[in-house]
């Protein structure tokens, strides 16, 4: 099966690079649109509408997109279905994709996956990133407390509470835990 993972131009080289270590047959098209999860319907139609959709048997948009998948399909004409949240899940996406696992117009395809193909999916991704802190290790990348941040590592989601120095110490405490319940690191 041939697939199009659809983004916004920022994640464009984070989804090509896990795109490539799925070792599936990924084509990556970016939507003329910085962030991906904010692309709306019409952003993704438009651009596709652009290329040649007919050559894919299935196309994948960004999992954190509020939105239906269905109404791309209806406009393209492609099984068109929510890819996961984050690139890195790709390769384990791939692999339920082989298995015959089916996607949804409206679940993220990383919630579809499993409690085993998540633990396997931390198994690859501590094996890639092993691999890349060999690259941290020539200094292309910053470093915040523990935290290693570079181009060659997965996204870190970082938050700032605003008016921190005006809030109580039980305001910060419960931001802080609602921020990281949601991915922030």
């Amino acid at each position: 099966m041939r697939y199009l993972l659809v983004t916004g131009e920022l994640a464009r080289g984070y989804v090509l690079r896990y795109a490539k270590l799925s070792g599936e047959n990924f084509d990556v098209t970016s939507v003329p649109f910085p962030v991906a999860a904010l692309l709306s319907p019409k952003n993704i139609i438009n651009h596709l509408r652009k290329i040649d959709v007919k050559r894919y048997d299935m196309i994948l948009i960004p999992g954190l997109i509020r939105w239906n998948a269905k109404i791309v399909e209806d406009a393209v004409g492609i099984p068109t279905y929510k890819g996961p949240k984050d690139a890195a899940d790709l390769p384990v996406i791939a692999e339920y994709l082989k298995k015959g696992g089916k996607l949804s117009y409206t679940k993220p395809a990383c919630e579809l996956v499993g409690i085993e193909s998540t633990k396997d999916f931390i198994k690859e991704y501590n094996k890639y990133v092993k691999k890349d802190m060999a690259e941290l290790k020539k200094g292309e990348y910053i470093k915040v407390r523990n935290l290693f941040i570079s181009k060659k590592l997965p996204i870190r989601i970082m938050a700032e509470i605003v008016d921190a120095p005006k809030r109580t110490k039980n305001e910060l405490l419960k931001i802080a835990s609602q921020y990281i319940k949601n991915g922030a690191d």
